[in-house]
């Protein structure tokens, strides 16, 4: 949420992350919290543009404003989009992964698809968005508190496919791409199961 809020009123919702805090443990709970803090700190600084109401008593503004939020459809919501964002971080992991791989199959042949120097560096840019993308996926599984189950099940994919790539280099069938489409699917299906 976009924050407008001038010094005074960010200063004041600086003074109630504390509060915000303590009341909710769950991360979703505070970015909602928070987000409603502050949607309600700009209409108020819109309206009357003084903190001194709200700053007299800082602690019971944040427990008012906790206790009139309803939750459930908003947590609801905020799955739905975190369900979205690792569907996508999937796609991008299954293009990226394999591009990856597929270069260790070249390197090993020594029979490049272009030149060695662009395919090594397509291969690394491949690496680096393959592993923000597991980051990524990393931070939706803790944000939600379920098991590390999705991300261990693509990176054994992952492991498989590189075990794979060694040992049949050499043979013109690839497999490689199928483990690790294999592996993702798995992994969303899990996550999706432990979001339910």
């Amino acid at each position: 949420m976009e924050n407008n809020l001038n010094d005074a009123y960010q200063q004041l919702l600086e003074e109630m992350i504390p509060y915000i805090y303590k009341i909710t443990k769950d991360e979703n709970k505070t970015q909602i919290l928070q987000n409603k803090i502050i949607e309600q700190l700009l209409e108020h600084q819109n309206k009357y543009n003084n903190t001194q109401k709200i700053s007299s008593n800082i602690k019971d503004y944040v427990y008012k404003t906790n206790k009139n939020i309803s939750y459930k459809n908003q947590l609801k919501q905020i799955k739905e989009e975190d369900k979205q964002k690792y569907s996508i971080s999937i796609i991008l992991i299954i293009m990226c992964g394999y591009i990856v791989i597929a270069f260790l199959k070249e390197f090993l042949s020594q029979n490049y698809l272009i030149h060695f120097y662009i395919d090594s560096l397509i291969a690394v840019v491949a690496f680096f968005i393959t592993i923000r993308q597991m980051l990524g996926i990393y931070h939706l599984i803790k944000k939600h508190d379920i098991s590390l189950r999705p991300l261990g099940v693509i990176i054994a994919g992952f492991v498989l496919s590189i075990i794979v790539t060694f040992i049949t280099y050499t043979s013109p069938f690839d497999i490689t791409f199928l483990l690790i489409v294999i592996a993702s699917i798995t992994s969303k299906r899990i996550y999706d199961k432990e979001m339910a």
